[in-house]
């Protein structure tokens, strides 16, 4: 069932339209871009902002103080726009139940959009968390990937 799961996921990846769109070629990163020009592309949408500034908030660092609600918030942003990091690191919030109730189906969810977005560490989060899934909950889980479409960006 497990490996089953695995094989229907790594099918979405061969299908058109499929991938997410990841265009943006800039580099944002913590460590090479200050806290305020990070915070200024998070407020104007770009996904990969609110991801790198969901990192911060979520290990505290840099100045900026831990706060996994905030953190949440953003990664819930940056993945629902298809950002696969951002997907990858949501799932790991709900896997782990960290400012959010743990959900081994939203976790599953969200690793299997990473997954379908190219993340090289998806696959084996999706097999891991899948492993506790009952045969109902994979098959509405299979059914809400192949559905989901990444949303734009809401800018000010």
């Amino acid at each position: 069932m497990r490996y089953l799961f695995t094989l229907l996921l790594l099918s979405f990846l061969a299908l058109p339209g499929f991938a997410a769109a990841d265009t943006d070629t800039q580099v944002i990163s913590p460590v090479k871009n200050s806290v305020e020009d990070i915070r200024r592309m998070a407020d104007a949408g770009n996904a990969r902002a609110q991801n790198a500034l969901a990192v911060l908030y979520s290990d505290g660092g840099r100045g900026v103080e831990k706060d996994e609600a905030a953190a949440f918030a953003l990664y819930t942003k940056s993945a629902q726009q298809g950002y696969a990091p951002a997907q990858l690191n949501l799932g790991t919030f709900y896997l782990k139940g960290r400012g959010v109730p743990q959900s081994d189906v939203e976790a599953c969810f969200w690793y299997s959009l990473a997954f379908r977005g190219g993340d090289k560490l998806a696959p084996l989060l999706v097999e891991r968390a899948a492993k506790k899934l009952t045969r109902e909950q994979t098959a509405a889980l299979e059914k809400r990937v192949a559905e989901w479409q990444p949303t734009p960006a809401e800018t000010p």
